[in-house]
């Protein structure tokens, strides 16, 4: 796994949040004032744009981030940290050996599916973290662990396609692959 910037801890887990909620109060900020000011007053709405900007950039400096990039660093970094916390790995790739056809990674992924390429290399545990965030995200989870596939938009795709204390996440086949054990819920919006 790739050296960690950051620990999965309390403290961090609410600084995502505080610097979540800055720049979503930001962004609504100048939505309203997009709908105020467009047509009326197109200066004033730019400075406003700029002040809105700066007091959110002052706000994220407080928090310890120079810059809206780093924010978004250490927001991806938590994210990732999050999902190996919500549904820790409990095997490793199998190759899908004795499947019955081809493994479901090779249909979606190709030749950098796990089934073809997997080593068990460090890198390979980290690639497959990035992975497993980017199904996470192509999905919408109740706080039962209920899920349902979602299409960029956020809109329902398909019914309840699982729950997660089934015991698997994800595009191995039931039994075999990586095994994941719902442990909880991420304690904030992974797709944000």
């Amino acid at each position: 796994m790739k050296q960690k910037k950051y620990d999965y801890t309390k403290e961090n887990i609410d600084k995502v949040i505080r610097c979540r909620q800055i720049i979503d109060d930001c962004r609504d900020y100048k939505h309203k004032v997009r709908e105020e000011l467009q047509v009326t007053d197109p200066t004033l709405m730019q400075a406003q744009f700029i002040s809105a900007t700066t007091n959110r950039d002052s706000q994220l400096i407080a928090e310890g981030f120079n810059t809206l990039t780093e924010f978004q660093e250490f927001n991806e970094d938590m994210c990732l940290l999050a999902i190996q916390e919500t549904i820790p790995l409990e095997s490793t790739c199998d190759n899908c050996e004795g499947y019955d056809g081809p493994a479901p990674c090779s249909v979606t992924c190709g030749s950098g599916a796990y089934a073809i390429s997997w080593t068990g290399s460090e890198k390979d545990y980290e690639n497959f973290w990035i992975f497993a965030l980017a199904v996470w995200r192509m999905y919408q989870f109740d706080d039962k662990g209920n899920y349902s596939q979602v299409n960029e938009y956020g809109n329902v795709i398909s019914a309840t396609a699982g729950n997660l204390k089934d015991g698997v996440f994800g595009i191995c086949p039931p039994g075999r692959g990586f095994i994941h054990k719902f442990k909880s819920m991420p304690p904030f919006d992974l797709k944000w």
